[in-house]
């Protein structure tokens, strides 16, 4: 069940109206409507899913209450068992062919596989975050175990985040799943328009900037280093129209029940440094990994007694940043795992990412000092525009190896963008992807509305909020207008969104 199909619009709009008008029984109307869009979706059958979620659901509910009943190396040893048992689930059942695949390339082994390779299960990777969370905030003593199994398990398969999140917090998840929520004019008017919107940036502007893309990147031997630049730029316009796109719907989809979910992006094009960049794109993903893995690894006995020898024999500067990059290393390298772990996903979601972010620390003070001594820095203006753009090249060299989803041939692309320029072939490209003019004339239109809608966001407002102060005509006739672009000129059932692969 896609977010863009028709049967996806009947089930919400049977699962609003039963929601409002049983409200005595919202949160198992929730919960069964998570379970038959979860069931429905599923590319398995019935029952091993069932099996799958029911196993799931029951080491999450029971470890976590066990955790609670035992003490001392007892607790330690649930605790253990539970979070090994659901990453254990999510590496066989995700990761495993691809890492033996690695390996065995790597290692030169002609090994048989194919017997890990499982079909993708949808957004397991999502609520398996979500579920270790829950037991490490028990384990941490943030809150006690919740006792009914039906909350936990709606924590969990929550249906409008379960096909690419966001990663979402048991606290701040159960406090609104537990209200009796009231029918509202405001929440069905915002989630409608949270939806639109991200079904405006995902069929009527990442579709066709993903025209480009894949024809420059199906062939890139065949065009230049110009060619190949454009299309790493539109790509990086796709992926983000895509992706938020995915998350406006979700926000909005959960929105109509009265439930907010934490926001995944915030203008992240707008941003000055590669690290504020990271810091405003897939927001719930690099929170969590840094509360669950970054944070207790940097202060763990291990690193603070590396931390310490390395002050007493280096200096009180280096002993600060030896455990840092540690940390950030194994950071890095869980979230390269968590994308796939094929050999181009990890260079482009781990090891350029972690690179640059360790080159700008380490060299932070004296690239300061260089843009004080150049011409127009006194010009705040300029000179943010001028970090935004050297942002958005770098982070772009992640997404070259993405799009030519090979090592070695993202390699030569990046060879071939900086050492075999030639003029931009943009009249054939457009003519190879078949969009015309009028496709043309939607792109450019298309990315003025991005950009002022992640200007508004960037100054802490809203293109929602910017529309509640226009008078109702004007609202209403941008709510048709979007309706209008999105039937007339988006590309239905053309593609799924990116993330839901992960």
């Amino acid at each position: 069940m896609s977010l863009t199909s028709g049967s996806f619009f009947i089930f919400l709009l049977v699962t609003v109206i039963l929601y409002y008008t049983l409200p005595k029984i919202q949160k198992y109307i929730l919960l069964s409507a998570s379970c038959v869009f979860y069931l429905k979706a599923s590319p398995i059958g019935i029952d091993l899913m069932l099996v799958l979620m029911t196993y799931i659901l029951m080491l999450t509910y029971g470890g976590a209450i066990l955790q609670e009943k035992t003490f001392g190396w007892k607790r330690n040893m649930v605790s253990a068992i539970t979070i090994m048992g659901l990453v254990a689930t999510l590496f066989v059942l995700k990761y495993a062919f691809n890492m033996g695949e690695l390996l065995a390339s790597l290692l030169s082994m002609d090994v048989q596989l194919s017997w890990l390779n499982f079909v993708p299960i949808m957004g397991l990777s999502y609520f398996t975050l979500s579920a270790i969370g829950y037991v490490l905030d028990v384990r941490w003593q943030m809150y006690p175990a919740e006792r009914n199994i039906a909350t936990v398990a709606l924590f969990i398969f929550y249906f409008p985040q379960v096909v690419s999140g966001p990663v979402t917090r048991f606290e701040a998840m159960r406090q609104q799943i537990l209200a009796k929520t009231v029918l509202e004019y405001d929440n069905i008017e915002y989630g409608l328009r949270r939806m639109l919107w991200g079904y405006f940036k995902k069929l009527v502007i990442s579709e066709r900037f993903a025209m480009i893309v894949t024809v420059v990147y199906k062939n890139p031997q065949d065009y230049g280093g110009a060619d190949i630049f454009l299309a790493t730029l539109c790509y990086a316009v796709q992926l983000y129209t895509d992706f938020s796109g995915c998350m406006d719907i979700v926000l909005g989809t959960s929105a109509l029940f009265g439930v907010r979910l934490p926001e995944n992006f915030r203008a992240p094009f707008f941003s000055k440094t590669v690290q504020e960049f990271w810091q405003r794109w897939h927001i719930t993903l690099g929170l969590w990994f840094k509360d669950y893995v970054m944070y207790p690894v940097q202060i763990s006995n291990v690193m603070v007694m590396l931390g310490k020898y390395c002050k007493q024999h280096y200096g009180k500067k280096v002993g600060k940043k030896i455990p840092f990059y540690i940390s950030m290393l194994v950071l890095w390298f869980l979230i390269g795992v968590w994308h796939g772990c094929t050999a181009h996903y990890f260079v482009a979601s781990a090891i350029v990412p972690c690179t640059l972010l360790m080159i700008s620390d380490l060299g932070g003070n004296w690239f300061s000092k260089m843009g004080n001594e150049l011409p127009f820095s006194e010009c705040s203006l300029f000179w943010d525009n001028v970090n935004r753009l050297k942002s958005l090249l770098l982070i772009c060299i992640c997404w070259v190896f993405v799009c030519s989803e090979s090592v070695s041939v993202g390699l030569t692309c990046l060879y071939d963008v900086f050492a075999n320029v030639d003029e931009i072939h943009l009249s054939a490209i457009i003519a190879a992807t078949k969009m015309g003019k009028a496709g043309l004339l939607v792109m450019v239109l298309g990315i003025g509305v991005l950009v002022f809608a992640d200007y508004l966001e960037d100054k802490g407002s809203s293109l929602y909020e910017l529309l509640n102060k226009k008078s109702w005509f004007m609202r209403t006739a941008v709510l048709y207008a979007e309706i209008i672009l999105i039937l007339g000129m988006g590309m239905i059932g053309k593609s799924e969104f990116i993330y839901f692969q992960f």
